[in-house]
């Protein structure tokens, strides 16, 4: 049976300033997501059987004219890998977006884990951070 859970993701803390300070900062969120500048997304999950969580919202940040966009969609973590429907793929494609480490103790109904930047993930972001280049802390927090 799939668990209600939410997946909250800080994302990365420089990109996020960054896009702020271009000054067109648009954010488009879909299916219970949220935003806040602070403290990145929220978006409502499910946790699989199998212990896959499937994210069942959505968040699109764009800046510079939509020049830089980082589509939050179709996300899924499995695998030890956080990942999302490949913007430049093909319909069903995916793009892992960031690696994922496990930080044990947690406590109960939180589960946390650090993250870098996939090895492919990197042209998201217009090269700007290298693979392997720490980002924020992903938690999955059971609803």
């Amino acid at each position: 049976m799939d668990r209600s859970c939410i997946v909250e993701w800080g994302v990365k803390r420089s990109l996020l300033e960054y896009m702020q300070r271009a000054g067109d900062l648009e954010v488009e969120v879909e299916g219970g997501a949220g935003f806040d500048a602070d403290a990145g997304v929220t978006i409502p999950a499910v946790r699989e059987p199998d212990g896959r969580v499937r994210f069942l919202g959505s968040v699109v940040l764009r800046a510079h004219q939509g020049a830089l966009e980082v589509p939050i969609v179709d996300g899924e973590i499995a695998d030890d890998v956080l990942s999302i429907a490949d913007p430049a793929g093909e319909d069903g494609d995916r793009l892992a977006l960031v690696a994922l480490v496990a930080v044990p103790g947690n406590g109960e109904g939180a589960q946390r884990w650090t993250s870098r930047l996939a090895e492919d993930a990197d042209a998201l972001f217009r090269y700007n951070y290298v693979p392997r280049a720490a980002f924020e802390d992903v938690v999955v927090r059971e609803a």
